[in-house]
């Protein structure tokens, strides 16, 4: 079975412990902090992903020692404990990602990141015709703006599941890759 769907279904059964037990806005901060450190901490996803290397309490503690000074929302600590009892640690990442999902469309809000190459008044504008383009009947759209030199102009978009890349760098690696193509054929 496809492991993206797997680790869905285990977001969607940690989504409904959450709101049942009513920690979901303690829980979803703590996730998303957990999801930040494996992106910023180097080796913290792959130990605690190791199914055999790392033992199931020293997961524990690496991930609660990525909290930082609050304690582990126990109902995390359930879900965490669900995923090593099973052998499905190796999907915590893509779990998380997909409860966070789900968390905040189940409250009205979606989240969403622009990558622009400088911050400018222009970039205002353009978070304005998101928010006008996106924002429909009881759905609020949270955009963080980030800056990316390296796009060279423009801006990549990414929403949800979703990317939008209107970046002067994506362009110009399409046309690159459309001469290589074209050239390729040539000789």
């Amino acid at each position: 079975m496809n492991e993206g769907i797997i680790a869905s279904r285990y977001a969607a059964a940690f989504f409904q412990l959450v709101r049942e037990t009513g920690s979901g806005e303690r829980t979803v901060s703590q996730v998303e902090t957990l999801i930040k450190a494996f992106s910023e901490v180097p080796g913290l996803k792959a130990a605690v992903t190791d199914q055999a290397a790392v033992s199931p309490s020293r997961k524990i503690a690496l991930l609660e020692a990525a909290l930082g000074e609050s304690p582990m929302e126990e109902d995390l600590r359930r879900f965490i404990n669900l995923l090593i009892t099973n052998k499905r640690i190796g999907l915590v990442a893509d779990a998380f990602r997909s409860f966070v999902l789900t968390y905040y469309r189940s409250i009205g809000v979606r989240k969403g990141v622009l990558k622009v190459a400088a911050v400018n008044e222009g970039t205002q504008n353009l978070v304005s015709d998101l928010r006008k383009l996106l924002e429909s009947d009881g759905i609020t759209l949270e955009i963080e703006v980030r800056e990316d030199p390296g796009l060279i102009g423009g801006f990549v978009f990414d929403l949800d599941d979703s990317i939008l890349d209107a970046s002067v760098a994506h362009q110009l690696a399409k046309i690159r890759k459309h001469y290589v193509e074209h050239n390729r054929l040539l000789i």
